[in-house]
């Protein structure tokens, strides 16, 4: 797994509203049977961050600043995002120990393109990562999901996947994780069709109307 560095600062005792409004993320460190110790980071390195990893799972050594040598090996727990702006608002890290194993969420990649695609079917995707426990050491940054011998109506379940013997998934086996769904019909809808004859019948009846309006003397409308 793939190893990153980022700095973050002790958070002291400005609120998180306040923090934010400085260009701060607050964050939580925790796990690993130690105390939980909360943070700040600048928003613009952590976005730099989610950027790097591109939602890979990594290994991340925070490292507080003014701390030559120390780091908290650590992984992305979670990050929360305001509902109406859209921005973050908190993330969360948790702790690991090299030597004890943990559980999280590995992405999938999928690659190749399914026969059945080719033949007008759609690829849905029912699940887009999969937990696993194993040693930090021992995880994956994603794992990948070959789809090119898939048909119209094939799909690929949990079990089907070949991961190493040292990770243990989580995720029920026989669960879907890509299907191929046969393509879309969609019926138009056909406007009646009108004999001729009953259109000619129509336009002459309206003919000797105007006529008989005009025999009378009567104006047009």
């Amino acid at each position: 797994m793939k190893k990153v560095e980022l700095e973050i600062e002790e958070r002291g005792k400005t609120k998180a509203k306040n923090l934010r409004r400085e260009g701060y993320i607050p964050g939580i460190l925790y796990g690993a049977g130690k105390k939980p110790v909360p943070f700040k980071l600048l928003s613009h390195n952590f976005i730099h961050f989610l950027h790097t990893i591109h939602g890979e799972q990594v290994i991340v050594n925070l490292k507080f600043k003014g701390e030559k040598k120390k780091h908290h090996m650590a992984i992305l727990k979670d990050t929360q995002y305001d509902p109406v702006e859209d921005t973050i608002i908190h993330v969360d890290f948790q702790r690991v120990d090299a030597k004890k194993p943990i559980v999280v969420e590995v992405p999938f990649i999928i690659v190749g393109e399914a026969k059945g695609v080719k033949e007008g079917g759609i690829l849905e995707e029912i699940y887009r990562s999969i937990e696993v426990e194993a040693l930090i050491q021992d995880i994956p940054e994603h794992i990948e999901i070959d789809v090119s011998e898939l048909g119209i109506g094939d799909s690929i379940h949990i079990k089907d996947l070949i991961v190493p013997e040292n990770i243990k998934i989580l995720t029920h086996p026989e669960e879907t994780v890509v299907t191929i769904l046969a393509p879309r019909v969609i019926e138009e809808e056909i406007a009646p069709t009108v004999p001729e004859e009953v259109e000619v019948a129509g336009e002459e009846e309206k003919e000797e109307k105007r006529e008989e309006k005009e025999e009378k003397g009567e104006e047009k409308e």
